[in-house]
């Protein structure tokens, strides 16, 4: 099937990103089909998805698994440091972690495991094959190597959320070395993304609910903002823009963000952040990277509605001149988004992303 669009090339994604114009505001995370959509729709998903283009292909850094290690890789590419077959709980609640730093006794086991990952990774593990497979897919265009879970996310993953939250106040200098071994192997894998050609590096790293922070400011900016402040700066020294995945409200913190130096920051999540407020605060001093809403415009508007949705998006966050806006889903689009409105917001991304340009 023809695309109605043709995607961008890398120099004109990239002098969207920096400030530099552009033929129109980029698209990443725009097809993000959440739970349920593709059981429902099936091929006909892929009808409407097929119309547009990805601007930004995506290779996706294989991480350790969790008590398994990935199909075909080394049994201790996980990140449990105990001996297989001594694994977590069959079921647990999503915010409980997976049960592998169960006691701070387990701190020193762990990051000498975390180290032998680290080698592994300089020894040559395939980890990276995904994204030299999008760079050489790319034909050229801007491609985003992918690495889940940096901080916050991982953290919790490892020790339940609700432990984590006390371990801030309770086990302080534990935390910061458990940061500080994470971002040793998170350095590595940015330095191999750089190696294989990626033009910028993603992460995701849920900070807010709907109403504010996971954490207050405070702990942000002792636990999190020296980390990742440490990874963008790993990621600009190697040539590479910083993108960040963050729902919720991120109001309280956004000049922390600009300050370490992201790049583009997703999802500005509507409903939770107030849109032209956070247009004002970012000012151009990084790229806004906002969703449109898939909690309530996309599943319960018209396409009307969801077409006028997406041009206050843009006109709130474009700068004429500037480019400094890349379009996408707020999240997973679900259920009972219809396949109308999908493809009312695909539309009108890419033709009044050019209206606007031109």
């Amino acid at each position: 099937m023809d695309m109605k669009y043709p995607p961008l090339s890398k120099e004109e994604v990239r002098a969207s990103v920096l400030g530099r114009g552009g033929a129109r505001p980029p698209a990443l995370l725009h097809k993000w089909a959440g739970e349920g959509l593709r059981e429902a729709y099936g091929e006909a998903l892929d009808e409407v998805l097929d119309r547009y283009p990805d601007d930004v292909p995506r290779g996706l850094v294989l991480q350790p698994g969790d008590w398994r290690m990935p199909e075909d890789f080394p049994d201790d590419y996980r990140w449990d440091f105990r001996d297989a077959g001594e694994e977590g709980p069959d079921s647990h609640g999503l915010d409980s972690g997976d049960d592998i730093i169960r006691t701070w006794a387990d701190l020193e086991p762990f990051l000498d495991h975390l180290h032998k990952l680290g080698e592994m990774v300089s020894d040559g593990l395939p980890i990276f094959e995904p994204v030299r497979e999008a760079v050489r897919a790319s034909e050229g265009r801007y491609v985003i190597a992918e690495k889940c879970h940096y901080f916050y996310e991982r953290l919790w993953m490892l020790r339940g959320m609700q432990n984590i939250m006390l371990d801030f106040h309770d086990h302080p200098d534990e935390v910061h070395r458990l940061c500080d071994g994470l971002l040793q192997f998170a350095l590595l894998v940015v330095e191999g993304c750089a190696q294989c050609g990626a033009d910028g590096y993603l992460t995701t790293n849920d900070l807010g609910h709907q109403t504010g922070l996971m954490m207050s400011p405070d702990t942000f900016r002792q636990f999190l903002k020296p980390r990742l402040s440490a990874l963008a700066e790993a990621c600009h020294a190697h040539g590479m823009d910083f993108w960040l995945h963050s729902c919720g409200n991120l109001t309280e913190i956004l000049p922390d963000l600009m300050e370490i130096g992201v790049t583009c920051l997703h999802p500005l999540q509507h409903g939770a952040m107030d849109w032209e407020r956070t247009a004002q605060t970012l000012d151009g001093r990084i790229t806004a990277w906002p969703g449109a809403d898939v909690q309530q415009v996309l599943p319960y508007g018209t396409p009307a509605e969801v077409r006028e949705h997406v041009r206050h998006l843009i006109d709130t966050f474009y700068r004429p001149g500037e480019g400094r806006l890349v379009v996408a889903a707020g999240n997973g689009i679900t259920l009972p988004t219809t396949l109308e409105n999908i493809d009312a917001f695909l539309d009108e991304t890419f033709r009044y992303g050019l209206e606007v340009s031109a």
